[in-house]
């Protein structure tokens, strides 16, 4: 974690710290991942984000924890698809 955090610095990057129980808007997670606050709305509705109402209010919070874990369930798809591509290609099939 250190050396990609040097890393990223020495490439004029940023980096950020922060807990993984740190408690984060919809629209800071949406930020986090990349994605727009409405889709990642869509992905707290439909619990594939675990996420908790604040009480007596409409107002969520999501934890940075979960965020990451999708993070990298998402990321396991991608290079799954990826392979499954590839393995298409280098049978000849068409994809």
């Amino acid at each position: 974690m250190i050396r990609a955090a040097a890393c990223e610095l020495a490439s004029s990057g940023s980096v950020t710290v922060l807990a993984t129980d740190t408690y984060l808007t919809p629209a800071e997670a949406a930020e986090a991942l990349g994605l727009s606050r409405r889709f990642l709305v869509a992905l707290l509705d439909a619990g594939e984000i675990e996420s908790e109402r604040l009480p007596g209010s409409r107002h969520r919070r999501v934890r940075l924890a979960h965020v990451l874990v999708f993070a990298a369930r998402r990321e396991e798809r991608r290079v799954g698809r990826r392979q499954i591509g590839e393995a298409l290609a280098d049978a000849g099939a068409p994809y």
